[in-house]
């Protein structure tokens, strides 16, 4: 046995006279995709603008110097340049780190001595020597070229030693706190 059930049409049931207009818009603005794109990635990509900004501090200068040659080079730290696609870490220094600074005082000292790099660098012609005097490494442990930076024939590490930027290296971190 059923039952039969007829529906009558009331006010709250019934649709507006131009309901398809305003179904479609309804469709459109309760759907997540909609808010996702109105809402969620331009805020998302300002967070991640921050984020970026936050964990990779820049100097008020560049940190681009040009060469002599007009080869173009990138330093990242106090002891480490970028030159042709090639990650060259000073092998006889050690400066303060600036992306995993474990206090504020050596990430104030990494800022200090990263433009100071690029302001030793800039312009000049450098002689690079491949390879760690000591150890004999050519390569770190983040696969980076071991190698001796000199300006004029004056080794850029030992520049920075001097003007209290930079320590000797002596095979492994010390902290800087």
């Amino acid at each position: 046995m059923s039952d039969k059930l007829k529906v009558i049409p009331s006010e709250w049931t019934r649709p507006p006279a131009d309901s398809e207009k305003q179904r479609r818009q309804y469709r459109r603005y309760s759907s997540w995709r909609w808010h996702v794109q109105r809402w969620a990635l331009p805020v998302l990509g300002v967070a991640m603008c921050f984020l970026y900004l936050a964990v990779f501090p820049e100097p008020m200068e560049s940190a681009h110097a040009s060469l002599a040659n007009g080869q173009q080079l990138y330093v990242i730290d106090g002891d480490t340049i970028w030159l042709n696609r090639e990650k060259i870490r000073l092998a006889n220094i050690d400066t303060p780190e600036i992306g995993g600074a474990k206090c504020e005082s050596e990430l104030a000292r990494g800022l200090e001595a990263k433009p100071a790099l690029k302001r030793l660098l800039d312009g000049k012609e450098i002689q690079i020597t491949r390879g760690d005097p000591k150890t004999r490494r050519m390569i770190d442990q983040y696969g980076r070229t071991l190698a001796l930076v000199a300006v004029n024939g004056k080794d850029v590490g030992e520049t920075l030693i001097e003007r209290n930027l930079a320590r000797r290296w002596t095979g492994r971190r010390q902290p800087w706190c």
